[in-house]
């Protein structure tokens, strides 16, 4: 289930950031920022008229994690922390989509990744794709328009990369199998690396990190040292008991998909983050090959989907519904479980409400059961075509017939609760990952 998009941002605003540099460029090379401007395309935070690249290649703001700005908390996983730009500046030259900063244990700074341009906020979601000759003849125009954009980023980076860094980008290749693969091109400036992640057809993303300390990798190196048994024994104990006396999978981060058609990819990368991935989940729907229709359809999502297990040596199964009892011996050994459901505009507004009950009586302790009326009404599950969204199931009171979920819409979607025949009636496809 997809939010309406908001009225896309014209790019009339570029001509505002067109006066005056501040001092603090000097301290860095005039080909980070000189040249022609690169506008905002369809930035997903609003637009703030200042220049920060000095202060993002300043090693003292690094060390104290300290950046100029309106930042947010996105999002944590376990002990990794998520924050991005409420606004975002000009950096590099140009405008980005969006920044994060990720944090390792302790808080301590250890990646910006700054993307510039991608495809899940310029083709918003759009309900079953296009569906008629207008919509297509739109959506081709702006598949245009997009890739000629792609081209005028890629070119004016690199150029601003390699004559400021005064050298060519040196390629590495990231991801095990060819759905995660892709090619950086590293450089290198005093006490940082810039690596330039290029993804054609779905984004282009800077990555700065400390050149001195490894280049961070795909997979915790915490996660990656343990065998498959100690994986097993540190995934059981996130199993804990909420204030409500039920038995929940913690350390789940929750993304948000905002406008994206992504569900399937943020409930993936929700999962794959709490296994230990480091990948966030605009990058991983790049794996996907969505055809940037405003749907998933005739994208490669299973194939994602197996190879986020390979790339966290993970078994990985599926099946076709939703099947409370093997759910419940997942959960108990402290694994989540994604579920794709039909779903219908009437059951997602009772979730809500049922959510904003829990949320105000603490006394709330399960589901009430479904009338018949309402079960008869319920989506069908094996309704090709229909209506679907991705969740995360953290937790399964069999006792008291309640699911507990999470959805890819932020923390204010945490701890959302459905019947378990519910879920039995609208599942499709569930999903488990397990050591």
């Amino acid at each position: 289930m997809k939010r309406m998009a908001p009225r896309l941002l014209g790019l009339a605003v570029a001509a505002s950031f067109l006066f005056g540099l501040p001092s603090s460029l000097r301290a860095i090379p005039n080909t980070f920022t000189g040249g022609n401007f690169i506008g905002p395309i369809v930035p997903s935070q609003p637009v703030f008229n200042a220049n920060l690249t000095a202060d993002f290649l300043s090693l003292d703001n690094w060390r104290t994690g300290q950046f100029p700005g309106p930042w947010r908390r996105a999002t944590v996983a376990g002990d990794i922390e998520l924050q991005s730009m409420a606004q975002v500046p000009i950096l590099f030259g140009a405008v980005p989509d969006s920044v994060i900063a990720r944090s390792e244990p302790g808080g301590e700074l250890r990646e910006i990744i700054i993307t510039y341009l991608d495809a899940g906020t310029y083709f918003p979601y759009l309900g079953g794709g296009e569906r008629n000759r207008e919509q297509r003849e739109r959506g081709e125009n702006r598949r245009a328009e997009f890739d000629d954009r792609w081209r005028e980023l890629d070119q004016a980076l690199r150029e601003r990369l390699e004559q400021g860094c005064g050298q060519k980008g040196e390629m590495t290749v990231a991801g095990r199998s060819d759905p995660l693969r892709v090619a950086y091109s590293d450089f290198r400036w005093e006490d940082f690396r810039l690596r330039l992640a290029r993804r054609p057809q779905h984004s282009i993303a800077l990555h700065l990190s400390l050149a001195d300390e490894p280049a961070p990798g795909w997979v915790d190196e915490d996660h990656a040292k343990l065998d498959r048994r100690e994986r097993a024994d540190r995934l059981a104990e996130n199993v804990q008991t909420n204030a409500r006396g039920e038995a929940v999978v913690t350390g789940v981060p929750v993304f948000d998909q905002g406008f994206t058609p992504y569900c399937g990819v943020h409930a993936l990368a929700m999962v794959a983050h709490y296994h230990g991935l480091r990948i966030l989940p605009g990058e991983l729907a790049a794996g996907a090959e969505f055809e940037n229709t405003g749907s998933a359809r005739g994208s490669r999502i299973l194939d994602l989907y197996r190879a986020i297990g390979e790339e966290l040596d993970l078994d990985f199964s599926h099946s076709a519904r939703f099947d409370a009892r093997r759910a419940a011996r997942a959960l108990r050994e402290g694994l989540p479980v994604i579920v794709w459901r039909r779903v219908s505009l009437d059951r997602e507004k009772a979730h809500a409400e049922l959510a904003e009950a829990f949320a105000a009586d603490p006394n709330l302790s399960a589901v009430p059961p479904l009338d018949p009326d309402t079960l008869s009404t319920l989506p069908n599950r094996k309704q090709v075509g229909s209506p679907s969204h991705a969740s995360v199931v953290i937790g399964l009171d069999e006792e008291t017939g309640t699911v507990i979920y999470l959805e890819p819409w932020g923390n204010s979607a945490r701890e959302r609760r459905m019947r378990i025949e519910e879920l039995e009636a609208t599942g499709y496809a569930s999903f488990y990952f397990s050591p």
